[in-house]
């Protein structure tokens, strides 16, 4: 009877027990999955603002490379005197444009008539542009009626897929949009550029993150997907059987929140799948969304290596509770005790993150393995010295009280900064202090530091790659454009005490040269040309290569005098190089706040001086009357 007595005692205990640990990590589970979901809205929410501002530098370089290509030379050249060679020679503009870009689905001329003569498409698969011998007739189609509506300098965007109706769409469904731009000569207008773009290629450049899951997609004014990944089945892209699924449809209450002027929050839990947008109201000229969608079985997958973790530990706690009933209440008062030291156990022996453990008043408790062998400090070495001071001090003491006043107000400060090492090796890291609050007291401070200090490394490397030319290694197009737009700033700004010139150059007969000698020595032409250029110039002049055997020269605080002395200097260096047998034209302007007016007239001084016979600096200032 004992017995029996000691084994229902037991077994009510166990099962009491046994409640306690389900309710408990039920709880757990669901705020580890709440937690993940968070964490999965926050890199949502940063990836599309990275796309936000990844849309806006495509959309300046599609309206940048179109108004080049409509005010160009080899445009105007063709509409003045369309033949075989100008035809070439446009052609071979549009095909370096597409070529450079690479998510361009084509480049085309159209005619006033409406007769689309010249045109190039670029090919994904093979990385390379086709043009296209056959003339297309659009003159009856809307686009060109609206093409002809254009007002001078203005460039239009027909984007329809992105108003109409999915069923208005012919098949198979690309989604496109076309960038138009009138080409007139004096005032007369003679045809358009017209650029196509492909839009399901121009997703895959909005996305930063390694993760399929943080692709964003387009959704139309109206609700349907325009295009994007991981979206299905309401994305309209991977095939017409699911055109016609919209967002508008499948969320309704997800869409209703994103039509107000002012959404209370940007992302929505309905029907078990987490969708995060962001509105963006000037996608060239219409109101559209970025749309990251989650799955239940992506957030899932989000959080099972965490939730696994917490059923886990409470089978092991489960197993502990049958074995040693009797002191669970004093194992688990011992377990809240030590709740800090196996935080700091479990991050140790995970080795993935640096931990550092400050008290409230900063001072190092304890470090982890990690933390050593990055920073180089041992715990003895750190303990009981000032946290902030011990890794911020390369930062200043400003930038230290800064930190410190954001972590007293905020309880919690993340941000990038660069430690040193006792060696001296400069770390660049992400560094995360959060305060653990206790009885609505700081009890002590969390210090987790990433190292990515290769892949800051990295990204630099191919910052500057996409911005060298291959050939020359002197900054290319796009860094020129960059360069042209913060210059137009600074004179801006400073109308009166800033001043810079613009200048093209551009090599003599050198289709001579490719057509003679080969394009192998071509390339060493240009090569040699390069070197000679950045030898003369001034150490404060920005050199770039902008076109095939076209340079540009941004020349700061300069007058226009001090740069026809410079720019004659260069072409005489050109003109008796022994290595050399070709000459240089130049065209020089000022710039102005407008900077496509003062490359207009730095290329109609480039023309001037092809004119008058080449080997020649002429001069065209963005005041004259002839630009």
């Amino acid at each position: 009877m004992r017995y029996s007595k000691i084994i229902v005692a037991f077994l009510i205990t166990c099962a009491l027990i046994t409640a306690g640990i389900v309710t408990f990590y039920s709880y757990r589970y669901d705020q580890v999955q709440a937690a993940s979901n968070q964490r999965s809205i926050r890199e949502a929410i940063n990836q599309l603002s990275y796309s936000e501002q990844e849309y806006r530098n495509l959309r300046d370089q599609v309206f940048s490379t179109i108004s080049l290509l409509s005010h160009g030379r080899s445009a105007y050249n063709y509409v003045e005197s369309p033949n075989l060679v100008t035809r070439n020679q446009l052609q071979l503009a549009l095909a370096s444009a597409a070529n450079g870009q690479k998510w361009f689905d084509g480049v085309g001329f159209i005619d006033v008539k409406g007769i689309d003569t010249v045109h190039v498409d670029y090919l994904p698969s093979i990385h390379k542009t086709k043009a296209l011998d056959g003339v297309v007739d659009i003159s009856q189609t809307p686009f060109f009626q609206y093409a002809q509506s254009l007002e001078e300098e203005q460039i239009g965007v027909w984007a329809a897929e992105l108003v109409n109706a999915p069923d208005s769409f012919t098949k198979p469904y690309t989604p496109m949009i076309q960038v138009i731009a009138p080409v007139s000569v004096l005032g007369v207008r003679k045809g358009y550029i017209v650029i196509s773009v492909d839009m399901s290629m121009m997703v895959d450049k909005l996305n930063y993150s390694p993760k399929n899951d943080l692709t964003p997609a387009i959704v139309g004014s109206n609700g349907y997907m325009v295009t994007g990944k991981n979206m299905l089945p309401f994305y309209g892209d991977v095939s017409n059987q699911y055109h016609g699924f919209d967002l508008a449809t499948f969320f309704p209450k997800t869409w209703e929140i994103m039509q107000a002027q002012t959404p209370a929050h940007n992302y929505l839990m309905e029907d078990m799948n987490l969708i995060v947008f962001k509105p963006i109201d000037k996608f060239f000229g219409q109101s559209i969304h970025l749309v990251i969608r989650f799955t239940p079985k992506q957030l899932n997958d989000r959080a099972r290596h965490e939730l696994n973790d917490v059923v886990k530990e409470g089978f092991f706690v489960f197993m502990i509770m049958l074995v040693f009933a009797l002191p669970t209440i004093s194992m688990s008062l011992h377990y809240y005790h030590r709740n800090i030291e196996s935080k700091l156990a479990r991050a140790a022996l995970d080795g993935m993150t640096a931990v550092m453990i400050s008290d409230k008043s900063h001072q190092v408790i304890m470090v982890n393995k990690e933390f050593e062998a990055m920073i180089g400090l041992t715990s003895k070495e750190v303990r009981g010295h000032n946290a902030l001071k011990t890794l911020l001090s390369h930062n200043g003491m400003e930038f230290i009280l800064n930190v410190l006043e954001q972590v007293d107000q905020n309880n919690l400060w993340e941000g990038e900064v660069e430690c040193v090492t006792p060696e001296g090796q400069m770390l660049t890291t992400i560094m995360r202090i959060q305060a653990i609050i206790e009885a609505g007291k700081v009890s002590y401070y969390i210090t987790s530091i990433v190292d990515i200090s290769e892949r800051k490394e990295l990204e630099n490397r191919l910052r500057e790659l996409s911005e060298k030319d291959s050939l020359t290694h002197l900054w290319n197009r796009r860094k020129f454009e960059r360069e042209l737009m913060l210059q137009t700033q600074l004179v801006e700004r400073y109308p009166n005490d800033y001043s810079v010139c613009l200048c093209l150059i551009d090599i003599d007969y050198f289709k001579r040269v490719n057509d003679e000698q080969g394009h192998d020595q071509g390339d060493k032409v240009i090569v040699k040309v390069a070197d000679v250029l950045s030898e003369k110039l001034r150490a404060t002049d920005f050199l770039a290569r902008i076109g095939g055997e076209e340079f540009a020269v941004i020349m700061p605080h300069t007058s226009t005098p001090e740069a026809q002395v410079v720019v004659e200097r260069l072409r005489q260096a050109i003109e008796l190089d022994e290595g050399l047998t070709i000459t240089i034209s130049a065209g020089i302007s000022d710039l102005s706040q407008d900077s496509t007016r003062s490359y207009k007239c730095a290329d109609i001084a480039l023309y001037e001086s092809k004119t008058l016979g080449r080997n020649q600096v002429s001069l065209c200032l963005t005041t004259d009357e002839v630009a």
